[in-house]
C-alpha cells in the first residue's frame, strides 16, 4: 500500500480542521475513519510520529502508542480540544 510522505499528510491534517476535535491522535483518526483520507498505514505512521515527536515538556510515558491496539491510549499533550498548539507542532515535525 503506498503511504504518503509526512508533509502530506500533515498538509491532510491542515485542510481538514474541521474534524479535530480533541488531539492529535483523534484527528488522524477522523481523517481515517470519518473521511477515508488515510489508509490504515498513514494513519499508523500518524500515531508513531505523534508519538516518538511529542513536546520536549511532556515526559517519556510507557506505550502512549500501543502499536498491538494500533491506537493510542488517552494522553494529551496540550488541553484537549485546542487546536493552536497542535497546529503549530504540526507545522513544526511534519511540514519540514
Amino acid at each position: 500500500m503506498v503511504v504518503r510522505s509526512k508533509r502530506e499528510l500533515g498538509q491532510l491534517l491542515l485542510d481538514n480542521q474541521d474534524l479535530f476535535r480533541s488531539g492529535l491522535c483523534n484527528w488522524a483518526g477522523n481523517l481515517h475513519s470519518f473521511r477515508g483520507l488515510i489508509n490504515e498505514d498513514e494513519y499508523i505512521l500518524l500515531l508513531e510520529l505523534i508519538s516518538s515527536k511529542r513536546p520536549s515538556f511532556i515526559p517519556l510515558l510507557n506505550n502512549i502508542y500501543n502499536p498491538d491496539r494500533k491506537k493510542y491510549n488517552s494522553v494529551f499533550y496540550w488541553d484537549q480540544g485546542c487546536i493552536k498548539p497542535r497546529i503549530k507542532w504540526i507545522k513544526k515535525h511534519l511540514m519540514k
